[in-house]
């Protein structure tokens, strides 16, 4: 048990009634409560969670402008238990997922994707959204090829970062924009950088 100000924090082993939280109206931050969850689904596998990425949709969940009241849309953790239909995975699987504002989280199987071996959990929580956009958008949808250019826009943010790399994984010359001259983050070394603006 751990006291933090007001607040007392019991970590379980394992709730024998797993609750999550979500609003009772969608327009109100403070009408936040706390829901029992429904049994495990047979497409469905449940996630004991370690870390939980933060993204723009939950920032607008909170203040009513989101679609729906789920938060959470990317985490990892130790899968604990798979519905009946479930054959991909097991209890005791490190493994990405989504509606991850729990301690143990429910998601549809093929929402979930096991982890690689050397990345940490809080690691791994970063990544399926940002990457899953970025793969989605360049071999997808406009079928990047190597040796073709690109242009990312606001390459220094999370959605601009996982482009550029996806864009270089595919053989691409990338080109991108950032908004001040303290987002330079990349060695000189793999970059050429031009403070004149370019019309392309």
């Amino acid at each position: 048990m751990q006291e933090n100000n007001h607040i007392i924090l019991i970590k379980l082993d394992h709730p024998v009634v797993q609750i999550y939280f979500r609003k009772r109206i969608r327009s109100d931050p403070n009408s936040v409560s706390f829901c029992k969850s429904e049994p495990l689904g047979a497409d469905e596998i449940e996630i004991e969670a370690h870390a939980a990425g933060v993204n723009y949709r939950d920032l607008l969940q909170v203040i009513g402008k989101g679609a729906s009241d789920v938060y959470g849309c990317e985490g990892a953790g130790i899968v604990t238990r798979v519905g009946e239909n479930c054959t991909q995975f097991c209890p005791g699987d490190r493994v990405t997922g989504r509606n991850v504002f729990r301690s143990y989280a429910r998601c549809h199987w093929a929402l979930a994707m096991k982890m690689p071996t050397n990345l940490t959990f809080p690691q791994a929580a970063s990544i399926p959204v940002t990457f899953t956009t970025a793969w989605y958008s360049l071999n997808e949808v406009s079928s990047l090829q190597p040796g073709e250019t690109v242009s990312i826009h606001s390459g220094a943010g999370g959605n601009g970062q996982a482009l550029i790399q996806v864009a270089q994984l595919l053989g691409a010359e990338v080109f991108t924009t950032i908004s001040s001259a303290k987002k330079k983050t990349i060695p000189n070394g793999d970059v050429q950088y031009s403070e004149r603006p370019y019309l392309l």
